[in-house]
């Protein structure tokens, strides 16, 4: 295109919809299509047009979870910090070997809020709190912060007690 072109894009009436994050199909996801032309000083169009069409995609969710390790007492409690970040869906749940929430054998972990980390995104405090006796199954156990958009991706962290 040369000088004085002008090029202009029309937004979809509604947002695309987003299907899971990394899916690369348009169809599922979205798509703008901008159609491209020469147009003359009288405003009429001169030649071909190019119609080029742009796949709207999920950002990959990414997540993480602070401290990675602890040690904590029998029934002792401990704050972690998680996120998921990448989608307009950024909670998480809390795990405790695998049990949401936790259970009275492994210890309990809770949600205690929220709060702004900057650029939108946000930092999900959970109150972990150490079982009264030693589990069976032995001194550890893993707190797991898993994204609610994104199953698939979670952040874990390993607790010692004593």
């Amino acid at each position: 295109m040369g000088y004085g072109t002008t090029v202009t894009y029309t937004a979809p009436s509604a947002p695309p919809v987003f299907g899971p994050a990394g899916q690369n199909d348009s169809s599922v996801q979205g798509a703008v299509t901008v159609t491209v032309g020469v147009f003359g000083p009288s405003g009429n169009l001169n030649g071909p047009t190019t119609t080029v069409t742009f796949a709207i995609t999920t950002p990959e969710v990414t997540t993480g979870i602070s401290p990675a390790t602890a040690t904590v007492a029998l029934g002792a409690s401990e704050e972690f910090c998680g996120y998921a970040v990448g989608n307009v869906n950024n909670g998480i749940t809390w795990q405790v070997d695998g049990v949401a929430g936790g259970s009275a054998a492994t210890g309990t972990i809770v949600n205690s809020g929220f709060y702004p980390a900057g650029g939108g995104n946000y930092v999900w405090p959970g109150t972990y709190t150490a079982p009264a006796t030693m589990p069976m199954t032995g001194d550890t156990v893993t707190i797991t912060a898993v994204s609610q958009a994104d199953s698939t991706k979670s952040s874990s962290a390993v607790v010692t007690l004593n």
